[in-house]
């Protein structure tokens, strides 16, 4: 794949990535990226959206809440931000007016995309054909076409996009964000706003702008601060790592091991970040292996950490103490060890599960 650097003339690639999702399902976009770019940097689309209301010089203050509503498929995702101070970027980047940004992990929900109107072979062709879900299992192209058209322009054209239920279950998820977040503005794609501001017109921002300008203004205002001090750079923005836990079997019981539960990071890249985790897991006798499902938040994954060792089968159960890290822009940025009671240690192996559709 090294036509990629052909056509985009750069050691460095800049690339968005839809909120929805995480660090688990993107390694085979993030391992062609990094094979082809010394350096490459996953911007999430919520990021790039901020920025781009950064750019228009949209009025914010310090503790405004912003929550970018996203479409992809079938699955509404809701992303809050937190605008915070910082006294030097205020020195260095002026025009930010100080303002840097807190990110909270993705939420998410099921909704079914109304067929019955009068587009209805249109939106079922476009559901079908643009879930970017399936990614992970394409081949891969680039292209720097400027006349590229948005999922989002796609679906602006088609009426009563959404059933009643779901707009029913949005409608509370509005009113609950609205309850409790103070100051909260909402910024989602034109198909969405349209179907709601009239019952919520002070909170949708209207922002037609592309995203691509987001990460471009973004993109300026790290080169401006690396002129100044490399380590401003990653103070743009901070995130928190999403609640991940692993299900295990305990004499029997099955329960959940916490492995992060309010982590804060900020995005930089290979700048391995230590995680605490004060829980031990028993490792049963007489198996050759272990498997352990992978939950984010409350909601399992299709993916498990698998522990596989030529010391297995142990001859007796072993209680392990675990140690954890996390790496940004690593194609498993998750690293988690098993340490044995005779200071040895096995890594564990992030898998998709085998009885799972191979589509994160």
């Amino acid at each position: 794949m090294g036509y990629l650097k052909n056509i985009f003339q750069c050691d460095c690639l800049n690339y968005i990535v839809p909120d929805e999702f995480n660090d688990f399902q993107l390694p085979i976009l993030r391992k062609n990226v990094q094979s082809n770019f010394l350096k490459s940097n996953a911007i999430p689309k919520s990021i790039a959206t901020i920025f781009t209301l950064q750019n228009k010089k949209f009025e914010i203050k310090e503790d405004d809440i912003f929550v970018v509503l996203d479409l992809n498929y079938e699955t509404l995702t809701w992303t809050k931000l937190r605008a915070i101070y910082d006294a030097e970027i205020h020195k260095f980047v002026p025009e930010l007016k100080g303002l840097t940004w807190e990110r909270f992990p993705t939420e998410k929900t099921t909704v079914q995309l109304c067929k019955n109107n009068s587009n209805h072979a249109f939106v079922e062709n476009v559901i079908e054909n643009l879930d970017v879900r399936r990614l992970s299992n394409s081949n891969l192209s680039f292209t720097n076409c400027s006349d590229l058209i948005h999922t989002e322009d796609i679906f602006n054209g088609v009426d009563s996009l959404f059933s009643a239920s779901d707009k029913n279950k949005i409608k509370d998820l509005i009113v609950s964000l609205r309850k409790k977040n103070k100051n909260l503005k909402i910024i989602a794609p034109k198909f969405i706003r349209d179907e709601f501001i009239k019952d919520y017109s002070d909170l949708f921002i209207k922002l037609e702008l592309d995203i691509l300008l987001g990460e471009n203004y973004l993109y300026e205002c790290q080169e401006k601060l690396k002129k100044i001090d490399r380590s401003l750079v990653h103070k743009l923005w901070q995130d928190h790592l999403p609640k991940m836990s692993i299900e295990v079997l305990d004499n029997g019981v099955y329960k959940k091991i916490n492995l992060v539960k309010d982590k804060v990071i900020t995005p930089k890249r290979n700048a391995e970040v230590e995680i605490l985790i004060n829980e031990k897991i028993l490792l049963a006798k007489d198996k050759s292996y272990f498997n352990f499902p992978l939950y984010l938040g409350e909601h399992a994954e299709d993916f498990e950490a698998t522990l596989k060792s030529s010391a297995f089968p142990l001859l007796q159960q072993e209680e392990c103490s675990l140690r954890m890290s996390y790496t940004k822009g690593e194609e498993q940025p998750y690293k988690l060890l098993f340490i044995r009671e005779n200071g040895a240690s096995l890594k564990v192996e992030w898998k998709q599960k085998e009885e799972k559709e191979n589509i994160p």
